[in-house]
């Protein structure tokens, strides 16, 4: 069985995140979504927790996705290890997102002994300008973004996020 780990902060899952899981159905047996903690970000609008429900909720009808999580200070490499993935995925939706990423896989196959690949998916056209940071600020001034995050999400930053309103 090919498995493959996608790991990610996804505060929140976003259709960004969403279709590089589904690219990622097309070639693995197995994806297994990882919920992370990023040290870089110090302020998550979702609990690990809910990060996990929402995506478990979201994919609870297809079996080939698994999702996890760590709390831990560890590696993509090493979570991807300890659950038997042979790669990581990434999602690039612009040149900044290869350059990173393109030095984190050289870190990942080389503090991995050559055991993990990283494969790229880039995003669909229309997933381009989708990042969680921005749907939530969008959602905050009181834009739409249907286009951007499933309902089950929207939902969820409803409870989080007070919106802008005309007389603030």
């Amino acid at each position: 069985m090919k498995k493959v780990l996608f790991p990610g902060s996804f505060d929140p899952i976003t259709y960004g995140h969403m279709d590089v899981i589904d690219q990622a159905l097309k070639v693995f047996d197995k994806v297994i979504v990882c919920v992370m903690v990023n040290s870089s970000k110090k302020n998550y609008t979702f609990s690990l927790e809910e990060r996990v429900e929402l995506i478990k909720e979201l994919y609870k009808d297809e079996p080939k996705v698994e999702v996890i999580y760590t709390d831990k200070k560890i590696s993509a490499t090493n979570m991807a290890i300890k659950n038997g993935a042979t790669s990581i995925i990434k999602g690039l939706r612009n040149v900044t997102d290869f350059a990173y990423e393109f030095e984190q896989a050289k870190l990942n196959f080389e503090i991995s002994d050559s055991k993990i690949n990283t494969i790229a998916f880039f995003a669909s056209p229309s997933k381009t300008v989708i990042a969680s940071s921005t749907i939530k600020e969008l959602y905050s001034l009181n834009i739409d973004i249907s286009p951007y995050a499933p309902k089950l999400v929207i939902d969820a930053l409803s409870k989080k996020i007070r919106r802008e309103t005309d007389e603030d």
